[in-house]
């Protein structure tokens, strides 16, 4: 239960005190993931008393685990899917379990434009045009190619093929701290409201 041990320890409190104050649980598959949400909706989900777990990659067991435990105690568990379903398929479309799809490929496209586009610029004289449009662009050409997100953006943006980890953690932190004023992509947006309001009606009940 090493994610519920971190959050009882930010909070001060003991881990039972936690599963008995939360009123559910959002598992995200990456911890990319985790800070995307954490940066526009942190306080939000505090608010909430929503707690985020990360499966740090579909294929970690120990995590699938902890969410199996969370329902046996009756929290409520909702899961953001990004556009592969790769989450869904790990936890197997479990039952009682609220699955909300991002509508987007990949986290990396709710980084605000401006800050990617001068953090592209301004490291690798990268002209950058836009999230939109290459969701879009790789939306096209994944139905026949099965290629990954993170593939594709290199080889779009003109980037040897090992510089996929380009857009690992430290860029999108810097791209966020860039951006503090930026308003969250409609799409995560949207899928937040609806994954807090599904978990929220269900502790009301």
């Amino acid at each position: 239960m090493a994610s519920l041990r971190t959050h009882a320890n930010e909070l001060g409190l003991s881990e039972s005190q936690v599963l008995r104050l939360a009123r559910g649980v959002v598992v995200v598959e990456g911890k990319q993931d985790e800070d995307v949400l954490r940066h526009f909706f942190g306080a939000r989900l505090a608010g909430d008393r929503l707690f985020m777990l990360s499966l740090y990659g579909t294929g970690n067991v120990p995590t699938l685990v902890e969410v199996d435990f969370l329902k046996l105690l009756g929290v409520p568990v909702g899961v953001l899917l990004d556009g592969q379903l790769r989450l869904a398929e790990a936890m197997g479309k479990q039952h009682g379990v609220h699955f909300v799809q991002l509508g987007l490929p990949d986290i990396l496209c709710c980084l605000p434009d401006q800050a990617t586009r001068e953090a592209l610029a301004h490291e690798h004289g990268i002209s950058f045009p836009g999230w939109s449009r290459l969701a879009r662009e790789y939306e096209r050409r994944a139905t026949t190619s099965g290629i990954g997100f993170k593939d594709f953006l290199t080889t779009r943006l003109g980037l040897p093929r090992d510089a996929r980890d380009l857009f690992g953690r430290p860029f999108i932190h810097r791209v966020l701290q860039a951006s503090q004023e930026a308003e969250p992509a409609p799409h995560l947006a949207r899928a937040v409201s609806t994954l807090t309001a599904a978990l929220i009606s269900t502790t009301a009940h």
